[in-house]
Formats: structure tokens, C-alpha cells, sequence
């Protein structure tokens, strides 16, 4: 149940996220909310007075014209005050299928479902973590410790996550890495904005025109095809992804909060694993390399060309990387662009027309003893 500070912080984030806004004068102790789309005005009372013994008749009279407005029940509009969570994240999966019963799967079929779910947000965790290593793994441990599998939700049947945002309590003298991802928002934040952008990428794959070293820079595996694969049940007809995200932090610049994937996108994931038969990963660490080429543009991706010893011979190895990454690593090695660096990660060699194309990946690269950069790529 939730308290008067959850309905406050919840109502006016969701009045905030569905074109609602605050007139710039309120009576002291009340703001007024408008929409223009809307004749009727919403009174909630400001922050200093959220628990205050009447602020209930108001969070009442709210769900009521929301509901009202909606042309719902008021039970919906509390359903989705729920999903907003102080300080932590939602992510809810929905199984849609004519075979599935409203709030009810198949318990083998749901479970398989449910592994499925856990495991690629493992295997993400791993992927887009993006810190020094040593650190790295810290923060992937935190993330998954973070993960609270809570009540499914009714409507064909919804598995839903919570993920805590709380930092990870360091040690500031002996881990000084941060979390470099995005600015002001915790690491388990970034990662599952890393997560969501990594489904829309995948949603808009072009079967056509897919390569394993442009899946690859999309951030995708072959795990990760076989796990979105595996989240569809026998019975589900559609997976969609949706993401709640919590109001202690501004939502990220993302095109769409709901991501779903049809029959059609399970048959192109089956292309997308089935493009890395031809492949094989292996890790490599601190192997040393020479930088033959880079490039920056601001419209396509950006990368490096390493030179190093692959299998027992010299080979070029390609890496895409974020721009300011490869600019920050170009400026450390102006004095001597020569100089070998040394570079950790998965390697993927793919065998095309009989060629084999090598591609890193998960990669960090040392242009000296003392710094390490994350490659993103």
C-alpha cells in the first residue's frame, strides 16, 4: 500500500510524463495542474504539505478525473501509480497471446519464460557495464543483487522487475573509477537505459542487411539472440518490454518506453543466432597492439584498427567505440602514435567468402601503465 509521499511523488510524476503541468502560482499549499487538451484542473497539495491529514481527499480526487479523463477504471490509474517506484526502475515483460489467460500461463511455459528474462539481464549486465576493469565486475554484481523479481501483473501476464538504483557503496581512496556512462544517475540507471536502447536496435534490425560485426556493434551476441528468443512461449504471440522509470531521476532521452516484439522479430532473432554459426568468440587479455587506422565521423559509427597477434599470426582487428572515447585515446597517443597499447576483451573471428574478419568487443585498451579506457562498442 502505498503512502501519501509514494501517491504525491507518483501522482505528479505521472501528471508530469502525460502533458500535464503546474501553473507557476499556487495558494501556499496547493499547486493546480492543467492540461490543454483537458477544461478540468487537478489540485494536489505542494511537497511541504504531500502528508498532510486532507492530502488523501485530493490523491482520491485525482485518480478520480484521470480515471474519469481515461475512460478507466480508478483501480488502472492507482495499477500505474505503483509501477512508479521511489529510487528504482521497473521493467515489465508482457506475454500477449490469444492462448494465454488474462493473469494466467502456463506454469513450464512461463517459467522457461522467466529464466530467459534473467539470463539476458545477465548477459547485458555483463555487456553494458562500463567502467575499469577490476571495478567492472563490482558494479555487474551490484546490478544483478540489485534485480527484485516482484508480482506479476494481470493482462495476459506480465513478469516485473525491480531494479534498486541505490549507488554501490565504495571504498572513494581505492575505487576512484565512476560510473562514466551518463551523468548524474547511478549505474544500475544507465544500464538498463543501455538495455532498452539495445531492444529498439535489435527490434529494427534489417534481416537483409545484417552482418555479425554490425550485430556486434549493436551490442548484440548470440546469447542474447537465443535468450529474446527463449522469453517467447509456445503460447505468447507477442513479448513487450515496457520500462517505468523512477521519478528520483529525470526519464532518459529514449524514443519509447514500450518495446515489443512479434512472431515476425522472433523468425529474424533466429537469423540473427543463426549469423554466428559462422563465428567464434574467444577473450583475450592485455595482448599487445599497434593502431593502424581510427575514425570520428559525427554522423556514422567510430572505431579503431588494431594490428596485433591473433591465432598465432598478425591480423587487423576492427572496434567500435563512442567517438569521445576514440578522441580521448587519439589525444593520450599524439606524442607517440606509434607506441603499442594493450587491449582486452572478446574477439570474434567470422568467416566471410572465405576471409576471416576479426571483431573486438566488451574491450578495454591501455595507451600507458596507469590509464585504462572502456572501449563501448
Amino acid at each position: 500500500m502505498m503512502t501519501n509521499q509514494n501517491y504525491y511523488i507518483s501522482l505528479t510524476a505521472l501528471l508530469s510524463k502525460t502533458g500535464w503541468s503546474k501553473e507557476p502560482q499556487g495558494n501556499g499549499t496547493m499547486d493546480t495542474w492543467s492540461h490543454t487538451k483537458h477544461p478540468i484542473n487537478i489540485s494536489l497539495p505542494n511537497s511541504e504539505f504531500a502528508e498532510d491529514e486532507h492530502a488523501p481527499i485530493l490523491y482520491d480526487r485525482a485518480v478520480k478525473i484521470l480515471a474519469r479523463l481515461a475512460n478507466k477504471q480508478p483501480e488502472n490509474i492507482i495499477a500505474m501509480l505503483d509501477n512508479f517506484i521511489i529510487g528504482a526502475d521497473l521493467i515489465s515483460v508482457r506475454e500477449i497471446g490469444q492462448a494465454i489467460e488474462h493473469g494466467k500461463i502456463n506454469l513450464f511455459s512461463g517459467s522457461k519464460s522467466l529464466a530467459a528474462i534473467a539470463a539476458l539481464l545477465k548477459e547485458c549486465a555483463n555487456k553494458h557495464v562500463t567502467a575499469k576493469r577490476g571495478f567492472k565486475q563490482k558494479l555487474e554484481e551490484h546490478y544483478l543483487n540489485s534485480l527484485k523479481l516482484v508480482v506479476p501483473g494481470a493482462g495476459s501476464f506480465i513478469h516485473r522487475i525491480e531494479v534498486d538504483l541505490q549507488p554501490l557503496a565504495v571504498d572513494k581512496e581505492n575505487d576512484v573509477e565512476e560510473n562514466i556512462e551518463l551523468e548524474a544517475v547511478p549505474a544500475n540507471r544507465a544500464i538498463n537505459v543501455r538495455f532498452a536502447k539495445l531492444l529498439l536496435a535489435i527490434r529494427d534490425i534489417d534481416p537483409n542487411k545484417m552482418t555479425v560485426a554490425k550485430l556486434m556493434q549493436l551490442g548484440v551476441n548470440e546469447q542474447i539472440s537465443k535468450y529474446l528468443i527463449d522469453t517467447f512461449s509456445e503460447e505468447s504471440d507477442q513479448v513487450e518490454y515496457n520500462f517505468t522509470w523512477s521519478p528520483s531521476y529525470e526519464d532518459p532521452p529514449i524514443d519509447t518506453n514500450t518495446i515489443t516484439f512479434n512472431r515476425a522479430h522472433r523468425e529474424t532473432l533466429k537469423k540473427v543466432r543463426a549469423a554466428f554459426a559462422n563465428a567464434i568468440s574467444f577473450p583475450i587479455e592485455d595482448v599487445d597492439a599497434h593502431i593502424e587506422d581510427y575514425s570520428t565521423p559525427k554522423d556514422k559509427e567510430s572505431g579503431l584498427v588494431l594490428r596485433m597477434e591473433l591465432e598465432g599470426r598478425h591480423r587487423t582487428c576492427h572496434v567500435f567505440a563512442e567517438r569521445k572515447v576514440v578522441e580521448e585515446l587519439m589525444k593520450d597517443m599524439s606524442k607517440d602514435s606509434l607506441k603499442p597499447v594493450t587491449v582486452s576483451g572478446t574477439v570474434t573471428r567470422e568467416t566471410r567468402n572465405k576471409q576471416n574478419l576479426y571483431t573486438l568487443s566488451e574491450a578495454t585498451i591501455s595507451p600507458s601503465k596507469t590509464k585504462q579506457l572502456p572501449l563501448i562498442g
